[in-house]
């Protein structure tokens, strides 16, 4: 049985929040603006999602010689010193990232799936946030229970084009691929 954690009450750096997060041996964390965020447990629907999103761009990156991999949650995009977060699916591109690596070099594609109690933090903050990394073209907002997805890209002259999605195919350029918006989803449950 795990204890809950004790956040520690004063400011960290990005370097002080990693030493921090090592020492835990539950839970997973946040840094925002200094302050460590414990991230809540994750519910079926979501990691269903997580893991067919994850599929999907893995799928869709097959093949195509892009230098691009796809990573389920677990690496962290450092935004600056004193935040860092760790979206719910990433697609890092360029160099291939040492064994040992714990943040994403070249973030292209940040995913998160929205719970109740991160939604707005996920279409505010970690929507300003990401674009701050100039690596980052695309930020796609995932609600489960909804079946939409808003997908924010970075465009020529540094303007952010959002558009929802409940169906169709979303391209993806760059890396230059396209999912079905369907197979971000688990099959929706039978009724009757």
């Amino acid at each position: 049985m795990s204890t809950a954690v004790a956040l520690p009450s004063q400011t960290l750096t990005l370097g002080e929040f990693y030493a921090w997060a090592e020492r835990q041996r539950d839970g997973r964390f946040e840094l925002e603006d200094g302050r460590v965020i414990a991230m809540a447990p994750k519910r079926a629907l979501h990691v269903r999602t997580k893991l067919r999103t994850c599929l999907a761009l893995r799928d869709a990156l097959a093949g195509r010689g892009t230098g691009c991999e796809v990573f389920p949650d677990g690496l962290t995009v450092e935004i600056d010193d004193g935040s860092a977060y760790e979206p719910d699916v990433l697609v890092q591109c360029g160099e291939r990232l040492a064994p040992d690596a714990i943040a994403a070099s070249h973030p292209l594609i940040v995913v998160e799936v929205v719970s109740p109690s991160t939604n707005q933090r996920d279409m505010t903050t970690k929507l300003v946030g990401y674009f701050r990394v100039t690596s980052i073209r695309h930020y796609l907002i995932i609600d489960a229970a909804k079946r939409i997805v808003v997908h924010h890209q970075r465009t020529e002259g540094e303007t952010l084009a959002p558009r929802i999605f409940a169906g169709g195919v979303l391209a993806l350029d760059p890396p230059g691929i396209s999912v079905r918006i369907e197979d971000l989803f688990p099959p929706a449950p039978e009724e009757g």
